[in-house]
């Protein structure tokens, strides 16, 4: 071989070398592919009491983004050792792709109860689940169908570069733990879903609470339909305080009761207000009043603010069945928060309940107990 083929025999083998050293550090999706672990999940009273990791994984995304600087508390503001492990394994991955991109779509409205209730509609191999649909609602709210299925697609590749499964694995004693001591606010003598399915007047699948330790205090009530038309009620709990083991913890007992009724709540009346929708918004103008006070608390629509009355007015009725001051303080607590009509809506439910056999359901019952509202209107 004469000098000038040895010179270009090198180079060839020079560049095949970096060719390939460059292909393999291009991590496709098969080589990045990961499956989820299940939840881990407790029952009590027909309540299943979990952690689930892809609300886990969602969460420390949201934790590693700027999601706290749109409204203060939607990250736990708490300091706890689970906390400052998901810091200490996670905070080198915080220019990963999946958080920039979902600081992208948060700034553009997918906040709150949205980003979670997708995690919903997602398998174990980051995909839609088979059994059901995602819904325009969702869609909506991060912008477009290809945008969830992006944001799906960017949690995979962060769980596999992050090691998230070992992660999980590695934290499985203390999501038993505050697994274990939700189940101590579970009243023993009160059935909570006989309750509501009673008042409500029909039945759904399942009943699910979900545990999000970096999740600040609050809740979110979502529901998910399968192909079924079979309905899985959810509640997704942020970490309300830390008990004496400085650990999160969901609530006191009377707390928590309170949120799930609140919560679960929300399957049974949104639905119920989408269904009279046209009805519903014949009262939109009520809206124009306490607008920038409902904003402020995350409702920023006449749909949402509607439901946020009615469950509230709900919620104090279920109290006052209870312990009548004990409703009408929760009453006026609702009212000094300015759901201005609650009080209206809390005395027409009244009627809903001395009459069952008239209306076996509140869905029955719906477009009377909006006549409440009509001595608001102009």
């Amino acid at each position: 071989m004469n000098r000038k083929s040895l010179i270009l025999f090198v180079v060839i083998c020079i560049v095949i070398s970096n060719i390939m050293t460059a292909c393999g550090s291009i991590k496709t999706s098969t080589d990045n592919s990961v499956i989820l672990m299940e939840p881990i999940v407790k029952t009590k009273n027909s309540l299943n009491i979990s952690v689930d990791p892809r609300i886990e994984l969602l969460s420390i995304v949201q934790y590693l983004s700027n999601y706290n600087t749109i409204a203060s508390g939607l990250i736990t503001m708490e300091s706890f050792e689970y906390k400052d492990k998901v810091r200490k394994h996670f905070m080198e991955f915080r220019k990963h792709e999946a958080i920039k991109f979902f600081n992208e779509i948060s700034k553009n409205g997918f906040t709150f109860d949205a980003p979670p209730t997708s995690m919903l509609f997602m398998d174990n191999n980051f995909k839609v689940r088979k059994d059901v649909e995602l819904t325009d609602y969702i869609a909506r709210r991060a912008g477009s169908r290809e945008n969830i299925i992006k944001l799906y697609n960017l949690l995979e590749d962060f769980a596999s570069i992050s090691d998230f499964t070992s992660f999980f694995n590695d934290n499985i004693e203390y999501y038993n733990t505050i697994i274990d001591n939700t189940l101590f606010l579970i009243d023993d003598e009160f059935d909570i879903i006989n309750h509501l399915e009673g008042y409500y007047g029909w039945q759904n699948k399942s009943y699910n609470i979900v545990l999000s330790s970096l999740y600040g205090a609050g809740a979110y009530g979502p529901s998910i339909s399968n192909k079924n038309q079979d309905v899985e009620i959810y509640s997704i709990i942020g970490c309300q305080m830390l008990n004496g083991n400085l650990d999160p913890s969901f609530g006191t007992i009377d707390y928590f009761n309170y949120l799930q009724q609140h919560e679960f709540s929300h399957s049974f009346i949104n639905p119920t207000t989408s269904k009279n929708l046209d009805l519903a918004n014949s009262y939109e103008e009520l809206f124009e009043p306490i607008k920038d006070e409902m904003k402020y608390l995350a409702y920023a629509e006449w749909e949402t603010c509607l439901n946020e009355h009615i469950i509230r007015a709900l919620t104090s009725r279920f109290a006052s069945h209870e312990n009548k001051t004990k409703g009408r303080n929760l009453l006026k607590a609702e009212e000094e928060k300015n759901f201005i009509y609650v009080e209206a809506l809390y005395n027409k439910l009244e009627e809903y309940e001395d009459n069952r056999d008239k209306y076996p359901t509140i869905e029955d019952f719906y477009p009377e107990l909006l006549k409440a509202l009509d001595q608001f209107k102009n």
